[in-house]
């Protein structure tokens, strides 16, 4: 099977980003005049075994134990911060919030299969030196020093240091095993030079060149390349050139360094680095202009892709994630800002509570965790043959990760094939249809930010779509279903309907688009499918087994996740044309205009969006109007539009509106507007020639004495 296939899928991400009407106005102090405080009683329904851990401990040689949450009383919880998170989530993704649940990184690369960008790109046409790199205090940046290296076979080292360092071992056990400050002794006249260009010491112990030994982590063995005894080797860094190097680039390239490499490794490396060399390092310099364009913990260095996670995002939703804009999710839950305005939140949950007294069941699993590193999957993929990176133009983030809602939980622990227990966990499971019961309190909500809350607990009371909650969720573990069992508002009893309804209508209004709605977009639709288990019956939902070759063939093939199904067909992931980044009517107003500062407010990007959110701001002003009222406004909008010479033609339209008043066709308010419409100097509705003058001066007075 060489498929992509996995427990997750993403919901695609929307270039626009909604920014509630009201986003100026939220407040914890100052109320609505519309605002409801009050509380929603629920109860949580695992429909599949469930494990919401507090506990991990693990022991040498045995697996990690995640226990079950418990309060002081012994009963069974599932902790408010776990709730308020998966229900944030999904309210994020339907009001069409910013995407913030991402880790601002960028990744690196180092693929050396056959054909890769890597070799091509950059072993081909770059070779490998050694440094070390050391963090000056005084000019409070690194500083790259280049050196000599050569490989040491750990044959040859072992009677010289007395110890035995394995390929098998991790970096870090290399250098407990033998630390970085050991010198090794070596005659450079006796150094082999292999067909690669790298040396090899042959006669550890001999001779007065000093070095230090140099570990990385284990080498994968592949044996059609060389047997296992191939891989027993390290390295040694010794001399030290005159040349130190410094900069910006420097520093962003040990940052990336350091990034794009085994944790553990790295904090080892910085806790105990070489008291007077630093932190060794390869360097990998182009062969032409000899820029330096990267630095590793092993021989062949890992590169930093061109574009950050951040920098995607950004690329999508453009400045819809700047500070200046306020979404639904960061309305209701607070946010940080500066200038003051940070948001408190105006929701608060509570621990869900299960009053049964049952004991759990501990089942072994191996709790994958996946990687944006998998581009198959991580990345849209838009074309057959031609697969996006980090690096491409084109990269788009695949968007909002989520795991599938499933109707089974399957371990996939097997003894037979899984004797490692460091990498198995243990976990309590409580049984299928245990009931948890639980409290969000909220205060000065709008009716359609209750709604949305109500929505978000219960997809639009949408029974068959579940949450997916605590540990094993690629396994199908903690699909929970959450029923609204009371809703108080101001002190009355009322139906979540109603609200649901409200929040539905306002997004159905929001939504930027003619020809297609809110319920329908490629977003709600993938959100709705995914925590449906039906959706899922067919599919393969598992991590792809990277030890089978099935990655190789994938990456090899160019493959990438398959879009998701419902009822057979498939769900477009390409929102519409015509959806932009436009921002609220409310866009730089009311308190929210002390974030822009005189330095923004000459940028082309607030100009444009000032003009966009007074034109959304008249647009809504019209949209409320009676229809003879709006007639009447949009035309008055017409004059102050027209040159002045121009104006004239208009007004043949003038004229039409004051015989639909004389005829009663006009409501009084719209009569009002009339008149101030012709009595309005830009109007200039007097100004015609001497014979239609009197009949004009006739045709206003018969219009005023209409009120």
């Amino acid at each position: 099977m060489s498929h992509v296939h996995a427990p997750y899928h993403f919901v695609p991400l929307s270039k626009w980003v909604y920014m509630p009407e009201w986003a100026h106005l939220v407040s914890h102090d100052v109320p609505f005049q519309d605002g409801l405080s009050g509380s929603i009683e629920y109860t949580l329904t695992n429909k599949t075994p469930l494990c919401v851990g507090s506990q991990h401990h693990q022991q040498e040689n045995q697996p990690t134990k995640v226990l079950w949450h418990r309060n002081p009383h012994g009963q069974f919880v599932i902790p408010s911060t776990s709730l308020k998170g998966a229900i944030r989530n999904t309210l994020e993704i339907s009001s069409f919030s910013k995407f913030k649940s991402i880790d601002d990184q960028r990744l690196s690369y180092r693929t050396i299969s056959s054909g890769s960008e890597y070799l091509k790109e950059v072993s081909n046409s770059a070779k490998v030196e050694a440094g070390w790199i050391k963090y000056c205090n005084k000019s409070s940046a690194w500083q790259l020093s280049l050196c000599n290296f050569a490989k040491v076979k750990h044959t040859d080292l072992k009677p010289y240091c007395r110890v035995n360092i394995r390929n098998e071992m991790s970096a870090v056990e290399k250098y407990q095993a033998l630390p970085i400050t050991t010198d090794i002794e070596f005659d450079t006249n006796t150094l082999k030079r292999s067909k690669d260009g790298t040396h090899t010491i042959k006669h550890v112990g001999q001779g007065g060149t000093k070095g230090s030994m140099v570990f990385c982590n284990n080498r994968v063995v592949d044996e059609l390349k060389g047997k296992p005894e191939y891989y027993e080797f390290s390295y040694c860094f010794h001399g030290k050139s005159q040349k130190v190097v410094s900069g910006a680039h420097i520093n962003t390239l040990v940052d990336g360094c350091l990034s794009s490499h085994n944790e553990k490794q790295v904090q080892f490396l910085k806790m105990n680095p070489h008291p007077e060399k630093g932190i060794p390092v390869f360097v990998l310099i182009d062969k032409k202009n000899q820029n330096i364009k990267a630095l590793g913990l092993a021989k062949l260095p890992r590169m930093m892709y061109k574009h950050s996670f951040s920098e995607l995002v950004d690329r999508k939703q453009k400045d819809a994630s700047k500070a200046l804009i306020f979404d639904m999710a960061e309305c209701i839950f607070g946010t940080l800002r500066e200038e003051g305005l940070s948001l408190k939140s105006r929701v608060s949950f509570t621990d869900a509570v299960c009053q049964k007294k049952l004991t759990p069941t501990c089942t072994k699993v191996i709790l994958g965790s996946p990687k944006p590193s998998f581009l198959a999957a991580y990345l849209e993929q838009p074309l057959k043959d031609n697969y996006v990176d980090y690096n491409s133009h084109n990269a788009e983030l695949a968007g909002w990760k989520r795991y599938k809602s499933l109707n089974r939980f399957e371990s996939n622990y097997n003894q037979k094939e899984h004797d490692n227990d460091k990498v198995l966990s243990e976990i309590e499971l409580l049984p299928s249809d245990t009931q948890f019961n639980g409290r969000v309190v909220f205060h000065n909500l709008k009716p359609e930010e209750l709604g949305a809350i109500l929505w978000s607990l219960t997809y639009g009371e949408k029974s068959q779509c579940l949450h997916q909650i605590g540990h094993g969720k690629s396994l199908g573990a903690g699909a929970c279903a959450i029923e609204v069992e009371a809703l108080s508002c101001n002190g009355e009893a009322r139906t979540p309907t109603e609200f649901i309804e409200r929040y539905v209508q306002t997004m159905e209004r929001a939504y930027p688009s003619e020809h297609h709605t809110w319920s329908d977009s490629p977003q709600l639709r993938h959100l709705i499918a995914l925590a449906n288990p039906a959706t899922h019956e067919h599919t393969i939902n598992t991590y792809i087994d990277f030890n089978s070759g099935d990655y190789k063939k994938i990456q090899n093939g160019k493959l990438s996740m398959p879009q998701l199904e419902v009822a057979g067909k498939s769900l477009p992931r390409k929102e519409p044309e015509e959806i932009t980044t436009t921002t609220a009517p409310n866009f730089a107003k009311g308190r929210l205009a002390a974030l822009i500062t005189d330095e923004i407010r000459e940028t082309l990007w607030y100009k444009m969006h000032s003009e966009e959110a007074e034109k959304r701001q008249e647009r809504a002003s019209l949209d409320a109007m009676p229809d003879d009222v709006r007639e009447i406004a949009t035309l008055k909008l017409r004059f102050e539009r027209t040159e002045k010479l121009a104006r004239q033609h208009l007004h043949v339209e003038v004229v039409a509106l004051c015989h639909k008043a004389l005829e009663k066709q006009l409501s009084p308010q719209a009569i009002r507007e009339l008149i101030d419409l012709i009595s309005d100097e830009t109007v200039d509705f007097q100004n015609v020639g001497k014979k239609k003058k009197k009949d004009r001066e006739r045709l206003i007075k018969s219009v005023k004495e209409l009120m």
